[in-house]
This record gives C-alpha cells, structure tokens and sequence, in this order.
C-alpha cells in the first residue's frame, strides 16, 4: 500500500501498518523527482508531478503494445484524473496543478485520482524491479493469484 507522508501525517498510519507485517511504499509528493518524461524531454518539479506524468504516459493507448492500464467507469475518477492540469514551469520542468487548486476546482480533494496514480506508481516496482528482487531473495514468495485470495490471507 502506498501512503503519503507529506506535511509528516502519514508517519504514524505507515508505521502501524509496518508493524502488522503489511508492506508499505512511503510517497512524498514534495519530495524529489528521480526520472524524465518518456521522451527524455522533460524532469519534475516533484515527486507528485512525476508520478502524475507518468501515468497519464502509461494510459497513453498509442504507445508500443498499448496501455495495460484499464481504468474503473467511475465518473468520480476520471473527474479528478482530467482536472490535474500540467504546465512547463520557469525551470522547464512539468508541473501538475498543486493539489490545492485541484481542490477548489473540483470543491473536492482528488482522493481517489491520487489513490489510484500512488498505487499505480508503488505496484510498478514489481514491473521494473522484480527480477533484481528475485536475484536478491531467492523467489518473491507466494503472490495471491485473487483479490479474494489476498483479502483471505489478512484475517
């Protein structure tokens, strides 16, 4: 599960989870961007912005083999996801619309646009990491193969 941490608000829910043996990836959307636009073009500002722009590259339906993400018919959702607005900043680096604004825009915080791209952005590490964890490890033990599955192991 991803949780924000920015503004330290998320510390305590992160660690409560850590210690219940659930997996956790820390998300800080002030916090350093680390990549470039798929075309190498543009860095981000932040964190935020990069996964945000990331995404929005990854739902882009002409690129090789298509997009394998499908998103859920939830008006709400893609309400959220199309008011995160990007511009190139003084520093030529993309921006997303900061959060604030979003929430006047939508006089809603965008909760499940940020859930969905945070959880997008925690499950790519298995995508683009995994083979160097199983090196690691050994295996990645045993995956659920059902969200039922998933849900039976907590209890």
């Amino acid at each position: 599960f991803p949780v924000t941490i920015g503004g330290g608000y998320g510390n305590l829910p992160m660690q409560e989870l850590k210690n219940n043996g659930i997996k956790v990836y820390a998300h800080t959307g002030s916090g350093e961007a680390k990549s470039r636009t798929a075309d190498k073009l543009f860095a981000f500002n932040n964190a935020r912005s990069e996964i945000y722009c990331k995404f929005a590259e990854a739902l882009n339906p002409n690129q090789l083999g298509g997009s394998s993400i499908a998103l859920p018919d939830d008006p709400e959702l893609i309400s959220q996801l199309t008011a995160i607005t990007v511009k190139i900043n003084t520093q030529n680096k993309k921006q997303v619309l900061p959060k604030e604004l979003v929430k006047e825009k939508l006089g809603v915080s965008p909760d499940k646009a940020d859930a969905v791209v945070m959880a997008w952005a925690a499950g790519s590490k298995m995508d683009s990491d995994g083979s160097t964890w199983i090196e690691k490890r050994g295996s990645m033990g045993k995956l659920p193969t059902t969200y039922s599955s998933a849900l039976n192991r907590r209890k």
